[in-house]
This record gives C-alpha cells, structure tokens and sequence, in this order.
C-alpha cells in the first residue's frame, strides 16, 4: 500500500504522522489546483475544494508531498522547542533555589536547538584547555606544529588536566614565546566566532608561566560552541579530541550525574571556590556548567536533571543491553 504523509485533517492542526491509509493532503488555495488527495491500493486521487476529482501531474504531486514533509518537520521543531523551553525552566527553577552563581549552557544536537542561562563572562579554570586544544590541532594540520611532539602534552594537558602541558604548548605554537601563543589561540577563537573567549596568562601551578596581567573569560555558550564543532567534526583532528575528551579523568562533574552507560566527553576545571564542566554526552547533548561560591555537586545535579528530563520526554535513544 502507498503511503503519504499528512501534516492536518479538517477542521484542525492535529499532527498525525505517517499512515498507509487515506490521508488527506492539503495546499494552497487555488481553485485551479487540488485542495487535497487521498491515498489507496489503486493510487493517490486529488479534489478541488468543492470535492470534485481533478487530474494531476506526478511533478505537481511531488511538490505537494515535499510541501506536507516541510510543514511537518516545521510543527515537529516547534514541539521539540516547546519541550526544551520546560528544560530551561526546569533548570532554572532549580538554579533560584541553589547557592552562589551558577551558568548553563544547553544545546540538543540533533535539531540544533539550544539556549544558555545567565551566560556571562567567567574565569574558566582549566576548561580553558579546550580552547588551546583546538588551535594546537588547527597548528598541526597547518603543519606549522608536529604532531608526534605535541601529543603527549595534548593527553596530559586534557586528560590529567597538566597546566603545565597547557603552558608548554601555548609556547610551542608562539614558537618559544607563550604571549605570543596565547595571540595565536586567541585569533583562532575569533575566526571560528568564540567572541567572548580571550586568554590572558599561563596556568598555575605549573611550569614556565608567563602572564599580560589580566585574566582568561569564556562563556558557556562559547565553550558550547566550540564543542559542537568538535562533535560535528568540523575542525581538523575532531576524532582525535573526542578521543581525549572521552578520557578525561575528573569525573565528579557531569559525569557523576549520568547512567553509568553512558558516554560523556568532556572536560572539567576547578580553582578555589570555582568548580565547572563542558561535556557532549552520548552525542545526543551538550552541557557547559560553570559556578563559583556553589556546591560541587551543583554540576552533576543539573546534568542528572537534564539527562532524566531528555530519557522521559523520549528524546534520547534507547539504551540497548549487549547480548549475553
């Protein structure tokens, strides 16, 4: 049996699917185009508005079903966004109630669709790392870096989060000059359009430190942003930053809010009374969680909720067991 889509029955705007049984289709108003169609065994048969049968050609029809395929994917995202503008309001709501200053950013990424909360300049702590991650692999596949001498300090610095492996290759790409590393970092951040991103200094504790006297500001958003990129591999060596992202070795953040299997790649950062963690996870969303003065477990709170509220809404795959 043929099947068609159907975005709407008369009378109404109910969203009813795909079915192999008389659907009705309907288009513009045009008293010289058809008003609808319906679908059997035989073949699709098309009416004008006062019900009489007309003929249609097979590319008039084409446009009819591509028109039905946008307009239902078009009310599918509205639905989805209504159901993320709850999240948001769930997260919030939970926010009001918790101590100190607390930042999300939250992005779906199989519709693309995000939004952030009191996303605002902060001192980033190590999830900085990130960002001289991307640019130490931008340096490599410019083949003005090697990537045999960079690695083990890529794997340190992300993994075991080493500062100085973070000071080590700012260095390397300012060629023996970390000031002029940190411009280099800090040009890659604005072409890939991370405005409010900006580092300042190297990291202590940690070797060779070096410093403009100001200190590094992102935005959750920002580190969002450049772990989408990552995710959607459109920066060179994204496998390979997955790759260590997903070996970071910090795990009281975000991942100590997620069902054990799940997969969380990621990158945490803690100094003083800041504690913060950027991760993709399962590779269904991201969530960036910077606080100061709030509880450590702030982080996974929110990353238990959001991931509890995705599970129930049916917006995340099911988990399927492994065959004993």
């Amino acid at each position: 049996m043929k099947k068609n889509i159907y975005p709407y029955m008369a009378g109404g705007l109910a969203l009813l699917g795909i079915v192999a049984a008389t659907p009705f289709t309907p288009i513009p108003q045009d008293n010289a185009q058809p008003a609808g169609s319906f679908a059997t065994d035989t073949g699709t048969y098309y009416y004008t508005h006062n019900g009489t049968p007309v003929e249609i050609e097979k590319e008039t029809e084409e446009i009819v079903i591509e028109e039905s395929v946008t307009l239902l994917k078009t009310i599918e995202q509205k639905q989805l966004g209504a159901k993320l503008d709850s999240l948001q309001n769930e997260i919030e709501q939970k926010i009001v109630k918790m101590p100190g200053t607390i930042e999300v950013y939250f992005e779906y990424l199989p519709s693309r669709q995000s939004f952030s909360i009191n996303n605002k300049k902060m001192y980033p702590c190590s999830v900085i790392k990130l960002f001289v991650m991307a640019a130490t692999y931008d340096q490599i596949f410019q083949r003005t870096l090697s990537e045999k001498k960079c690695t083990p300090y890529l794997e340190d610095m992300i993994i075991i989060s080493d500062n100085t492996s973070y000071n080590v290759l700012l260095t390397m790409i300012g060629k023996g000059n970390g000031m002029q590393g940190i411009k280099k970092v800090n040009s890659c951040c604005t072409s890939l359009g991370l405005k409010n991103t900006t580092l300042h200094h190297a990291l202590l504790p940690g070797n060779n430190y070096f410093t403009d006297g100001k200190e590094n500001v992102t935005t959750p958003e920002d580190v969002g942003k450049l772990l989408e990129k990552i995710q959607a591999e459109t920066l060179p060596y994204s496998s390979k930053m997955l790759a260590l992202l997903k070996q970071c070795e910090e795990d009281s953040g975000l991942p100590a809010g997620l069902p054990e299997a799940a997969v969380c790649a990621h990158k945490s950062g803690w100094a003083d009374t800041y504690y913060m963690d950027a991760g993709i996870i399962d590779n269904q969303f991201i969530l960036v969680v910077f606080t100061k003065d709030a509880k450590k477990e702030t982080v996974s709170t929110l990353c238990e909720t959001t991931y509890q509220y995705l599970e129930k809404e049916g917006l995340l795959p099911e988990k399927r067991e492994e065959a004993k």
